[in-house]
């Protein structure tokens, strides 16, 4: 099993729900979350729940680290899971195999501890942002009138559509694959799956 921390206090929504999508074709994981966003996703508002093979909580940020509560309250026992993924504000969870720090393009808006602990490590970067800086990396999302569409009819319908925009298709799995450790074609083809 993989554990993978996503850290930073910045909306992730537009890499996550294409990322569930992925993980609903291919493993057993479980999204950890402080975000309380994406209960949006979840049957009835709830806390907790499972999206085919994803289980999804959402929890406050002090009981992120208590990984025995956490199992306690989805379906999954560890041996289940392929990925634990923590998506998660200002906190980096100890004992990950990955961490990737997310940002915008001109601030952070991270915790002094948060921004301590990413300048003693070496992480990848994601920016999202309504703008983003003309640079090569790939690893990078400007947010339009599409995107906000997209976030918006996921959350409405609770159904992991299809993304038609094919940059955005390209960035994501660029960016997905980094993630899962996963060819990019593997990544498309999961995400143009049809939804149940």
């Amino acid at each position: 099993m993989k554990r993978i921390c996503l850290v930073g206090p910045i909306d992730k929504r537009i890499v996550i729900y294409p990322l569930i999508k992925t993980l609903m074709y291919s493993h057993n994981a479980l999204i950890i979350t402080d975000d309380g966003s994406y209960r949006r996703i979840l049957p009835n508002y709830d806390s907790n729940g499972t999206i085919e093979h994803v289980g999804v909580i959402t929890i406050p940020d002090e009981q992120l680290i208590d990984e025995k509560y956490i199992l306690e309250k989805i379906e999954f026992s560890e041996e289940d899971l392929d990925y634990i993924i923590y998506v998660t504000t200002n906190r980096i969870i100890d004992n990950c195999d990955q961490v990737i720090y997310f940002k915008g393009s001109k601030s952070s808006f991270c915790t002094d501890e948060l921004d301590e602990k990413l300048t003693e490590m070496e992480v990848e970067q994601v920016i999202i942002d309504l703008e983003v800086p003309n640079l090569k990396s790939n690893k990078q999302i400007r947010l339009g009138m599409d995107e906000f569409h997209y976030l918006y009819t996921v959350e409405q319908s609770k159904q992991f559509l299809n993304i038609k925009n094919k940059k955005l298709l390209g960035k994501l799995a660029v960016i997905i694959s980094f993630i899962l450790d996963i060819t990019q074609n593997n990544v498309i083809s999961l995400m143009n799956r049809a939804t149940k």
